[in-house]
Protein backbone atom coordinates (compact mmCIF):
# COMPACT_ATOMS: atom_id res chain seq x y z
CA UNK A 1 0.00 0.00 0.00
CA UNK A 2 1.33 3.42 -1.06
CA UNK A 3 2.38 6.04 2.38
CA UNK A 4 0.65 9.19 1.35
CA UNK A 5 2.56 10.73 4.05
CA UNK A 6 2.69 14.85 2.41
CA UNK A 7 -0.14 17.34 3.29
CA UNK A 8 -0.08 20.28 1.06
CA UNK A 9 -0.53 23.50 2.33
CA UNK A 10 -1.35 26.27 -0.27
CA UNK A 11 -1.34 30.05 0.09
CA UNK A 12 -3.12 31.19 -2.84
CA UNK A 13 -1.50 34.88 -3.13
CA UNK A 14 1.54 33.05 -3.41
CA UNK A 15 0.65 30.39 -6.24
CA UNK A 16 2.82 31.54 -9.52
CA UNK A 17 1.01 28.41 -11.13
CA UNK A 18 1.26 24.82 -11.17
CA UNK A 19 0.03 21.90 -13.39
CA UNK A 20 0.26 18.32 -13.70
CA UNK A 21 3.05 16.51 -15.14
CA UNK A 22 2.49 12.66 -15.81
CA UNK A 23 1.94 10.91 -12.39
CA UNK A 24 2.96 14.21 -10.25
CA UNK A 25 1.93 17.94 -9.81
CA UNK A 26 4.83 20.95 -10.40
CA UNK A 27 3.93 23.61 -8.56
CA UNK A 28 5.79 26.96 -8.74
CA UNK A 29 5.36 29.54 -6.01
CA UNK A 30 6.18 33.08 -6.73
CA UNK A 31 10.21 34.03 -5.89
CA UNK A 32 10.98 29.83 -5.60
CA UNK A 33 11.72 27.30 -7.86
CA UNK A 34 10.00 24.88 -9.12
CA UNK A 35 8.46 21.63 -6.80
CA UNK A 36 7.32 18.32 -8.03
CA UNK A 37 5.13 16.37 -6.23
CA UNK A 38 4.13 13.05 -6.58
CA UNK A 39 0.21 12.10 -6.62
CA UNK A 40 1.00 8.93 -5.09
CA UNK A 41 2.36 10.78 -1.65
CA UNK A 42 -0.62 13.36 -1.26
CA UNK A 43 -2.50 12.79 1.60
CA UNK A 44 -4.44 16.00 1.12
CA UNK A 45 -4.25 19.44 -0.22
CA UNK A 46 -5.53 22.67 1.81
CA UNK A 47 -5.80 26.13 0.05
CA UNK A 48 -6.04 29.08 1.72
CA UNK A 49 -7.48 32.18 -0.47
CA UNK A 50 -8.84 32.32 -3.95
CA UNK A 51 -6.72 30.32 -6.54
CA UNK A 52 -6.41 31.62 -9.84
CA UNK A 53 -4.48 29.21 -11.14
CA UNK A 54 -5.03 26.20 -13.36
CA UNK A 55 -7.94 23.84 -11.77
CA UNK A 56 -6.35 20.49 -13.86
CA UNK A 57 -4.43 19.58 -10.41
CA UNK A 58 -7.29 19.83 -8.47
CA UNK A 59 -9.01 17.52 -11.03
CA UNK A 60 -6.08 14.95 -10.60
CA UNK A 61 -6.13 15.36 -7.01
CA UNK A 62 -10.08 14.13 -6.99
CA UNK A 63 -8.86 11.40 -9.69
CA UNK A 64 -6.55 9.94 -6.85
CA UNK A 65 -8.30 10.20 -3.84
CA UNK A 66 -6.76 12.68 -2.27
CA UNK A 67 -9.27 15.23 -0.65
CA UNK A 68 -9.23 18.87 -1.14
CA UNK A 69 -9.88 21.75 1.27
CA UNK A 70 -10.56 25.00 0.58
CA UNK A 71 -10.35 28.23 3.67
CA UNK A 72 -11.23 31.61 3.81
CA UNK A 73 -8.04 34.11 4.87
CA UNK A 74 -9.25 33.48 8.57
CA UNK A 75 -9.50 29.45 8.91
CA UNK A 76 -12.61 29.18 8.12
CA UNK A 77 -13.33 25.59 6.37
CA UNK A 78 -15.33 26.68 3.70
CA UNK A 79 -15.91 23.61 1.23
CA UNK A 80 -13.89 20.25 -0.08
CA UNK A 81 -13.42 18.31 -2.51
CA UNK A 82 -13.70 14.58 -2.01
CA UNK A 83 -13.02 11.27 -3.22
CA UNK A 84 -16.59 8.96 -3.26
CA UNK A 85 -16.77 6.92 0.28
CA UNK A 86 -15.55 3.43 0.63
CA UNK A 87 -17.60 2.05 2.51
CA UNK A 88 -20.93 2.97 1.77
CA UNK A 89 -22.37 -0.21 2.64
CA UNK A 90 -21.15 -0.86 5.79
CA UNK A 91 -20.88 1.45 9.04
CA UNK A 92 -24.03 3.26 7.57
CA UNK A 93 -26.29 -0.14 7.53
CA UNK A 94 -24.98 -1.18 10.35
CA UNK A 95 -25.96 2.39 12.14
CA UNK A 96 -29.62 2.58 10.69
CA UNK A 97 -30.22 -0.80 12.89
CA UNK A 98 -29.44 1.00 16.03
CA UNK A 99 -32.66 2.43 16.25
CA UNK A 100 -34.57 -0.63 16.63
CA UNK A 101 -32.08 -3.65 17.65
CA UNK A 102 -31.35 -3.00 21.34
CA UNK A 103 -28.34 -5.97 21.14
CA UNK A 104 -26.43 -3.09 18.71
CA UNK A 105 -27.53 -0.01 20.90
CA UNK A 106 -25.74 -1.75 24.34
CA UNK A 107 -22.68 -2.52 22.41
CA UNK A 108 -22.44 1.06 21.03
CA UNK A 109 -22.88 2.59 24.29
CA UNK A 110 -19.79 0.11 25.24
CA UNK A 111 -18.07 1.47 22.42
CA UNK A 112 -18.44 4.82 23.09
CA UNK A 113 -17.41 4.53 26.90
CA UNK A 114 -14.73 2.50 25.57
CA UNK A 115 -13.42 4.50 22.94
CA UNK A 116 -13.77 7.84 25.21
CA UNK A 117 -11.64 6.47 27.45
CA UNK A 118 -8.91 5.67 25.56
CA UNK A 119 -9.33 8.54 23.69
CA UNK A 120 -8.61 10.92 27.08
CA UNK A 121 -6.08 8.58 28.24
CA UNK A 122 -3.97 9.11 24.64
CA UNK A 123 -4.32 13.39 24.72
CA UNK A 124 -3.59 13.28 28.76
CA UNK A 125 -1.02 10.53 28.72
CA UNK A 126 -2.53 8.94 31.65
CA UNK A 127 -5.52 6.82 32.79
CA UNK A 128 -8.43 7.91 34.67
CA UNK A 129 -12.25 8.50 34.64
CA UNK A 130 -13.48 10.27 31.71
CA UNK A 131 -14.98 12.65 34.03
CA UNK A 132 -11.96 13.58 36.08
CA UNK A 133 -10.43 13.93 32.19
CA UNK A 134 -12.94 16.34 31.15
CA UNK A 135 -12.30 18.62 34.23
CA UNK A 136 -8.80 18.73 33.42
CA UNK A 137 -9.14 19.88 30.11
CA UNK A 138 -11.78 22.54 30.70
CA UNK A 139 -9.18 23.95 33.39
CA UNK A 140 -6.74 23.97 30.28
CA UNK A 141 -9.38 26.00 28.23
CA UNK A 142 -9.66 28.41 30.98
CA UNK A 143 -6.15 28.84 30.86
CA UNK A 144 -5.91 29.31 27.40
CA UNK A 145 -8.39 31.83 27.33
CA UNK A 146 -6.25 34.03 29.29
CA UNK A 147 -4.55 34.31 25.87
CA UNK A 148 -4.84 35.77 22.25
CA UNK A 149 -5.16 32.21 20.77
CA UNK A 150 -8.53 32.84 18.50
CA UNK A 151 -6.54 32.84 15.56
CA UNK A 152 -4.48 29.69 16.31
CA UNK A 153 -7.45 27.91 17.37
CA UNK A 154 -9.39 29.10 14.31
CA UNK A 155 -7.08 27.43 12.04
CA UNK A 156 -6.15 24.36 13.97
CA UNK A 157 -10.05 24.02 14.25
CA UNK A 158 -10.19 24.28 10.36
CA UNK A 159 -7.99 22.22 9.77
CA UNK A 160 -8.88 19.27 12.16
CA UNK A 161 -12.68 19.34 10.67
CA UNK A 162 -11.17 19.24 6.86
CA UNK A 163 -9.84 15.96 8.57
CA UNK A 164 -12.54 14.28 10.09
CA UNK A 165 -14.92 15.07 7.34
CA UNK A 166 -12.27 12.84 5.09
CA UNK A 167 -12.86 9.84 7.50
CA UNK A 168 -16.38 10.18 7.64
CA UNK A 169 -16.67 10.03 3.72
CA UNK A 170 -13.95 7.39 3.84
CA UNK A 171 -16.58 5.39 6.13
CA UNK A 172 -19.81 6.24 4.12
CA UNK A 173 -21.06 8.48 6.82
CA UNK A 174 -20.93 11.99 6.06
CA UNK A 175 -24.31 12.64 4.71
CA UNK A 176 -25.71 9.30 6.84
CA UNK A 177 -28.22 10.91 9.20
CA UNK A 178 -28.31 7.79 11.20
CA UNK A 179 -24.62 8.30 11.49
CA UNK A 180 -25.03 11.84 13.62
CA UNK A 181 -24.43 10.30 16.72
CA UNK A 182 -20.98 9.20 15.75
CA UNK A 183 -20.31 12.58 14.28
CA UNK A 184 -20.89 14.33 17.60
CA UNK A 185 -18.75 12.30 19.61
CA UNK A 186 -16.30 12.39 17.55
CA UNK A 187 -16.52 16.59 16.98
CA UNK A 188 -16.58 16.83 20.81
CA UNK A 189 -13.38 13.98 21.01
CA UNK A 190 -11.72 16.61 18.81
CA UNK A 191 -12.48 19.70 20.38
CA UNK A 192 -10.77 18.50 23.46
CA UNK A 193 -7.58 17.27 21.37
CA UNK A 194 -7.69 20.90 20.10
CA UNK A 195 -7.69 22.32 23.71
CA UNK A 196 -4.90 19.99 24.72
CA UNK A 197 -2.76 20.21 21.53
CA UNK A 198 -3.06 24.27 21.67
CA UNK A 199 -1.95 24.22 25.47
CA UNK A 200 1.26 21.93 24.42
CA UNK A 201 1.86 24.34 21.71
CA UNK A 202 1.77 27.58 23.98
CA UNK A 203 4.20 25.96 26.27
CA UNK A 204 6.65 24.89 24.05
CA UNK A 205 6.51 27.90 21.18
CA UNK A 206 4.68 31.10 22.79
CA UNK A 207 5.47 33.21 20.74
CA UNK A 208 4.19 31.51 17.56
CA UNK A 209 -0.11 31.89 17.42
CA UNK A 210 -0.37 32.51 13.55
CA UNK A 211 -1.86 30.13 10.42
CA UNK A 212 1.84 28.65 10.01
CA UNK A 213 2.23 27.57 13.77
CA UNK A 214 -1.44 25.99 13.23
CA UNK A 215 -0.35 24.35 10.38
CA UNK A 216 3.02 22.81 12.07
CA UNK A 217 0.94 21.88 15.01
CA UNK A 218 -1.91 20.00 12.96
CA UNK A 219 1.15 18.20 10.81
CA UNK A 220 2.72 17.12 13.80
CA UNK A 221 -0.46 15.17 14.89
CA UNK A 222 -2.02 14.25 11.58
CA UNK A 223 -0.61 10.35 11.41
CA UNK A 224 -1.99 10.04 14.97
CA UNK A 225 -5.58 11.52 14.27
CA UNK A 226 -5.09 9.32 11.02
CA UNK A 227 -4.57 6.17 13.22
CA UNK A 228 -6.95 6.86 16.05
CA UNK A 229 -10.23 8.00 13.70
CA UNK A 230 -9.73 4.76 11.28
CA UNK A 231 -9.02 2.80 14.62
CA UNK A 232 -12.17 4.16 16.30
CA UNK A 233 -14.77 3.53 13.38
CA UNK A 234 -13.43 0.09 12.29
CA UNK A 235 -13.84 -1.32 15.88
CA UNK A 236 -17.08 0.27 15.73
CA UNK A 237 -17.84 -1.94 12.29
CA UNK A 238 -16.15 -4.71 13.90
CA UNK A 239 -18.59 -4.87 17.21
CA UNK A 240 -21.67 -4.25 15.56
CA UNK A 241 -21.18 -6.72 12.60
CA UNK A 242 -20.63 -9.43 15.38
CA UNK A 243 -24.00 -9.55 16.37
CA UNK A 244 -26.30 -10.96 14.06
CA UNK A 245 -29.23 -9.23 12.42
CA UNK A 246 -31.85 -11.78 14.23
CA UNK A 247 -34.96 -9.50 12.66
CA UNK A 248 -35.61 -6.79 10.72
CA UNK A 249 -37.01 -3.31 11.40
CA UNK A 250 -41.01 -3.78 10.88
CA UNK A 251 -40.39 -7.20 12.44
CA UNK A 252 -39.09 -5.67 15.67
CA UNK A 253 -41.52 -2.94 15.72
CA UNK A 254 -44.34 -5.82 15.29
CA UNK A 255 -42.89 -7.74 18.53
CA UNK A 256 -43.69 -4.27 20.73
CA UNK A 257 -47.04 -3.99 19.40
Amino acid sequence: MTDRSISLMLDARKVDTWRVDGPAIRLKLKGEPWRWLPLRRLARVFVVGELTASCAPLLACSDTAIPVAFYSGRGKLRAMLMPSATQETTLAALLERLGWDQQLQAIYADWDAHQAAHWYADLLGEARPVFRQKQLINRIGSVLGKFDLQQFCSWLEGFFEAHLREVLQKFGILHCEQARPVQVLLQEWQQAAITVLSGEWLAAFPDKHGPRAAWQCFQRHEAWLTRERSRQLQQLIWQLEAVPERMKRHECVDSLL
